[in-house]
């Protein structure tokens, strides 16, 4: 990409009359969006862009093209990421010209990786399958007289304000080494030093925390490990690991915007995801549509049954009885 990144434009591929997909579009009109080196965030912006996917397609191809992929005697697996979300400096924010055409150019090139795979590969040895993962950053523009329930919240303000109250309580010191992704991390070798039990310091900073606004609840990894169950720490218990997660988990009101840096990179909480389509192609797979809830967590061990391997360690749920 740093070497293509200064050259680059982004026009519709298509007429932009045909871009009809939305009835909110008002602004309907042949954009050309540059990505020189000169511009301002210019490489989160062609991220923002199909241009990524093309990056990404070509890539992929130069692999298969190599001859190594799928020529073994074990399967192989090769993993690709498109982008297919807003682009931040679009008029029409979610109802774009642009999203439209982002989706345009996708189509275009899952054709051309899908031929590569033919002339490669073979679709008759491949099993594709195509995920999503049913969240993109939304971009609303609402009234100005419209009020609705939420607001913003700086993980940066709040760490700097429970660690002045940790202060207050054990002493002087940075007790707190980061946030990220929604988890507080303490110093344990301090915490270690300083004799003070990792339970007590985590119940005191949670029962402080909560208390903030935009915060639902605060679960402590010591509950994970050995508190009382309930749906939420069961969540979070799922994708707890006990060398590498925090110490405390936030779980945020429904509403609020967590505020980590540019728009472009800030989150806002929903608790109900985008229906998002799971699609399994190739490998003599007969069509048809499923009509019920597929839960993700049945995606890894339909695949591994395909490729006639184990199931993660970590897998309990059932293969998709439809697809076999």
């Amino acid at each position: 990409m740093s070497s293509t990144i200064g050259s680059p434009s982004w026009q519709p591929a298509n007429d932009v009359s045909r871009y009809t997909a939305y009835p909110y579009t008002q602004n309907v009109y042949k954009f050309q969006h540059f990505f020189g080196s000169g511009k301002k965030n210019n490489v989160r912006l062609f991220k923002q862009s199909p241009l990524v996917n093309t990056e990404i397609r070509e890539m992929a191809g130069k692999i298969l093209n190599s001859g190594s992929l799928g020529k073994g005697i074990y399967p192989d697996f090769l993993a690709l990421t498109f982008y297919a979300g807003n682009f931040e400096n679009a008029l029409d924010k979610n109802y774009s010209i642009e999203i439209q055409d982002t989706y345009y150019r996708l189509d275009d090139e899952l054709a051309q990786l899908l031929e590569t795979i033919e002339k490669t590969v073979g679709l008759k040895n491949t099993l594709i399958f195509v995920v999503s993962t049913g969240y993109y950053n939304e971009q609303e523009v609402y009234p100005k007289d419209l009020t609705l329930p939420g607001g913003e919240f700086r993980p940066d303000r709040s760490q700097a304000l429970l660690n002045m109250y940790l202060m207050a309580v054990y002493g002087k010191d940075q007790w707190i080494k980061k946030y990220y992704n929604g988890q507080l991390f303490f110093d344990r070798k301090l915490i270690e030093d300083k004799k003070i039990s990792i339970g007590e310091f985590q119940n005191r900073a949670a029962e402080f925390l909560v208390q903030s606004a935009g915060i639902q609840d605060v679960i402590t990894s010591q509950q994970m490990l050995h508190g009382a169950y309930n749906q939420m720490v069961q969540f979070y218990r799922n994708g707890y690991h006990k060398g590498i997660s925090g110490d405390l988990f936030l779980e945020f009101q429904p509403g609020w915007e967590i505020v980590t840096g540019p728009s472009a990179d800030n989150q806002k909480v929903r608790n109900n995801a985008v229906s998002a389509p799971v699609i399994f192609f190739g490998q003599n797979i007969k069509p048809q549509r499923i009509y019920r809830t597929i839960e993700a967590t049945e995606i890894a061990p339909s695949v591994a049954y395909r490729l006639r391997i184990r199931a993660p360690n970590a897998a309990k749920a059932n293969i998709l009885k439809e697809l076999y």
